[in-house]
């Protein structure tokens, strides 16, 4: 990763990751409402990061980052493919998805600082993501937009 940091205050940071994992859990079993967890093989989870931070005058603020992740299986498995199942035969191949991870998120907020008081306005974005390992279901992206009001009294 860098940095980068200029005399107005602005910021900028810039990472690349790779994380390798062994031992993941996944669902071996799913009967009669009760699940069983294993261990399966290698996964991956690489992607870049950045982030602006910018004053604005003496009072306000400006940030942005922006996250994305390939999360990916290294070593196929077996898994369930519905309940009722007792023994896993769907097969997952190298190179799908990690469901629950989302590809892409976003993170923007403004912020303004009066005297004692604090405002500010954010939104929190996620892209769709997978939610089961045979990756035949997503869940939609979403958008969060949080308003911020505090006051210091001391």
């Amino acid at each position: 990763g860098s940095k980068w940091r200029a005399q107005s205050g602005a910021a900028v940071e810039v990472a690349l990751f790779r994380a390798d994992t062994d031992d993941e859990l996944a669902v071996a079993s799913n009967t009669n409402g009760r699940s069983t967890y294993r261990n399966i093989g290698a996964t991956r989870r690489q992607g870049a990061e950045l982030s602006w931070n910018q004053p604005v005058g003496t009072t306000q603020q400006l940030q942005l980052a922006y996250t994305f992740v390939d999360a990916t299986v290294r070593d196929g498995y077996l898994t369930c493919a519905s309940s009722g199942c007792a023994t896993p035969t769907a097969p997952v191949a190298s190179g799908a998805r990690l469901p629950g991870v989302p590809r892409q998120q976003l993170f923007a907020r403004w912020q303004w600082q009066p005297l004692q008081w604090q405002f500010a306005a954010e939104t929190v974005a996620s892209d769709a993501t997978v939610v089961n390992d045979l990756a035949r279901e997503r869940a939609p992206g979403y958008a969060l937009v949080n308003l911020e009001a505090s006051r210091r009294w001391t």
